[in-house]
């Protein structure tokens, strides 16, 4: 096969006998011929005589393929540590998704307090009439609007609001 240089940005892959090129233009498939078998080849192919083995060796053979009583135990404690450990994970699987439901649950009762509790809420600001209340206290009970002289300012930058604990100084 007469080897061809390509350019260098050519890849080229084999694959089995064949030898793929990637580049901008076809090429035409080369292909390699398949030698011919010789003829030592040909005699390795045949079967081969199997030879012959001792007594000793076949039943030495025999005793390793045989299982012993510590092997059996051994299998026995290990099968029953493997199925005990499935039954408890299954049994704490079992619990976990018990224990999702009752979340779940209690979620939606939490919810639906919520909502009840949010429902009273609004029906009971509703209920109230502050111009009622305003006439009520004018008029019943005699209260008036607080006047200039009597409103106090006091300026505290640390806080949004101010609690009165003591008495305010004057001055």
């Amino acid at each position: 096969m007469a080897e061809r240089n390509y350019r260098r940005d050519d890849k080229i892959r084999q694959t089995g006998r064949y030898a793929y090129i990637d580049g901008s233009t076809v090429r035409k498939l080369q292909t390699r011929p398949v030698p011919e078998k010789r003829e030592t080849e040909r005699r390795q192919e045949q079967p081969r005589r199997r030879k012959r083995t001792s007594a000793k060796t076949r039943r030495n053979r025999a005793r390793a393929l045989q299982m012993h009583l510590r092997d059996v135990i051994f299998l026995g404690i290990a099968g029953m540590i493997v199925v005990v450990s499935c039954i408890n994970y299954l049994q704490k699987q079992a619990l976990n998704t018990s224990y999702r439901n009752q979340v779940a649950t209690q979620e939606a009762k939490l919810a639906d307090l919520k909502e009840r509790n949010d429902a009273a809420y609004e029906s009971a600001l509703k209920s109230v009439d502050l111009e009622t209340i305003r006439n009520i206290a004018i008029n019943k009970l005699g209260m008036v609007y607080a006047g200039e002289e009597q409103v106090k300012t006091y300026d505290d930058k640390s806080s949004d609001y101010v609690r009165q604990y003591s008495d305010v100084p004057t001055e």
